[in-house]
């Protein structure tokens, strides 16, 4: 839950408010299973306590392209054994000297559509702290930056032999 919504004053019940989430997917979810899964909660909710009412829709008004609107943000994944994944793992450990930490992110990137709706096999790669993503403290060492430049470049000229 990132934001609730809902009341008058601070001395008064509130007689309604909205619940606002984020819901994450992962591989072999869509939208539709999601929201089958709170509507779910709900009715459950409902038939514990019969004034309880609530109704369920995706509301998002950041997203201005009606593709997303219908299709959702749908979870990405490019297998390990991959070609781009493999080069940029061959990559990084000729320039760092060291094997690549493969993990996931639970952030949203247009790999999306570049692997879901294009096919594409896409590989996240780069530099800084992504737990400092999105936020003040958000911030780049020029070093970290230069050495995933060069990463990027092996795994280019390696793709493209």
């Amino acid at each position: 839950i990132g934001l609730i919504e809902g009341g008058t004053a601070y001395n008064n019940v509130a007689h309604e408010c909205s619940v606002f989430l984020d819901r994450r997917m992962v591989p072999g979810e869509t939208q539709s299973t999601c929201l089958a899964e709170i509507r779910q909660l709900l009715d459950r909710l409902a038939a514990e306590d019969p004034q309880f009412r609530a109704t369920l829709e995706v509301a998002r008004p950041d997203w201005k392209w009606e593709r997303i609107k219908e299709r959702g943000l749908n979870p990405a994944v490019t297998p390990p054994d991959a070609a781009v994944a493999q080069a940029l793992m061959r990559a990084h450990q000729a320039v760092v000297g060291e094997p690549v930490e493969l993990g996931y992110t639970n952030g949203y990137m247009d790999m999306d559509f570049l692997v879901n709706d294009l096919g594409i096999p896409t590989a996240n790669y780069g530099p800084g702290d992504t737990a400092f993503s999105h936020t003040d403290h958000e911030r780049l060492d020029i070093e970290e930056l230069l050495v995933a430049t060069r990463v990027y470049a092996l795994a280019a000229l390696e793709m493209c032999l």
